[in-house]
């Protein structure tokens, strides 16, 4: 197959119902399931669940780490993309393991772009329940 990528240690995170809200809040989302333990039980979930980009708060973490690794300057960072593949909702009340790949840098200087995966894991099932992907666009020069 390719090239083995460059991964981080896995993070292993508690996800609470405040956490959940307040990001809901954070990010506008008025859904009662991100809010409300019975509107998500109603809904067909076990508890209240996440929005699908609260991961990035995990993945946010680790860019900063693969991009200092990589000499980036944060203050020439632009956000270039994010996708986010949800396999299974992120629960309230649980754990979760995260990991980050660093896909590659490519481009030349001054202008080159780094890309990062995150893999969210259920620990109790090993299952992925969430992949995203991110492109940070990185200056070498104001």
């Amino acid at each position: 197959m390719g090239e083995e990528r460059k991964s981080l240690p896995t993070v292993r995170f508690s996800v609470t119902p405040e956490e959940i809200a307040a990001f809901a809040d954070a990010i506008g989302d008025p859904s009662p399931v991100y809010r409300d333990e019975e509107a998500a039980r109603a809904a067909g979930y076990e508890a209240q669940i996440a929005p699908p980009t609260f991961s990035m708060r995990m993945q946010m973490g680790f860019a900063h780490e693969i991009a200092d690794a990589e000499g980036v300057d944060w203050e020439l960072v632009l956000h270039g993309d994010q996708e986010f593949e949800q396999l299974a909702p992120i629960v309230a009340g649980r754990e979760y393991d995260a990991r980050a790949f660093e896909v590659g840098m490519r481009g030349r200087p001054p202008t080159r772009f780094l890309a990062i995966e995150t893999d969210i894991t259920d620990p109790e099932t090993g299952e992925v329940v969430q992949r995203s992907r991110s492109t940070l666009i990185c200056r070498d020069e104001a």
